[in-house]
């Protein structure tokens, strides 16, 4: 296997740290949750179901 120049001026850069689709800082330590991308989106979709379940039961018992 040939080594790449990146792999010859870091040797750790060859073995990733984290999660799999998780970007890591600089420093190879996988950053905190909330300034992940996938972090935001699951907020804002757990946001929308609650906010409909809830206009739906309101709606419903509320008559």
């Amino acid at each position: 296997m040939a080594i790449t120049r990146n792999e010859q001026e870091n040797p750790e850069a060859s073995s990733p740290r984290g999660s799999p689709g998780v970007p890591t800082d600089p420093s190879g330590e996988t950053p905190p949750f909330f300034r992940t991308w996938r972090a935001w989106y699951t907020l804002v979709l757990a946001q929308l179901l609650l906010t409909i379940a809830g206009l739906y039961f309101f709606t419903r018992f509320f008559e």
